[in-house]
């Protein structure tokens, strides 16, 4: 089931944001194949949002490719993006840390401050699971789960239209 439409510009689903965008040079080389080639893989959407492709979505919109996407019907949406993006992605022990820590974060869903539901389908994760699924040490994922929360909340007040960095930048 693709769709194909012009211009839409689709939210991302937080689980999507559990891996780190593209940026600088990267994002300029997807930039220029979505514009020489067109929309290869088309991004998928859960509940109405982007569940995997996000860079190709804001690719798409840069350079006025039409968008293609698909619905994901399955009942593990993190299961999903993690098979899709882990392996095609060059990911550092730190930068796999980052994505078990927000796997384990999505246990709760919704957007912590209220008892709204991510509605995920999926059992929760903890810490060790998501180390395993990702290949790292539990210490690690402890390590950058409490520093991304140390971050975030010292931050909190900046976060309206700031650029967007990733934790090692910010760091």
């Amino acid at each position: 089931m693709s769709a194909v439409m012009d211009a839409v510009a689709y939210e991302p689903h937080e689980i999507a944001d559990i891996f780190p965008l593209i940026k600088g040079p990267e994002f300029d080389e997807l930039c220029n194949d979505i514009e020489t080639h067109g929309l290869r893989e088309p991004i998928w959407l859960y509940e109405g949002k982007i569940l995997d492709g996000r860079n190709r979505h804001e690719a798409c919109q840069i350079t006025g490719t039409p968008i293609q996407s698909r619905d994901y019907e399955g009942d593990d949406p993190v299961g999903f993006v993690l098979s899709l993006n882990l392996h095609r992605r060059h990911l550092s022990e730190s930068q796999r840390g980052m994505v078990a820590a927000s796997i384990a974060n999505l246990q709760n869903g919704g957007d912590r401050l209220t008892d709204q539901s991510a509605n995920l389908q999926s059992a929760s994760v903890s810490r060790s699971e998501a180390a395993k699924k990702l290949n790292v040490s539990e210490r690690t994922v402890n390590n950058k789960a409490d520093g991304a929360a140390t971050f975030i909340v010292v931050n909190a007040s900046a976060v309206e239209g700031c650029k967007h960095y990733s934790i090692s930048e910010a760091a």
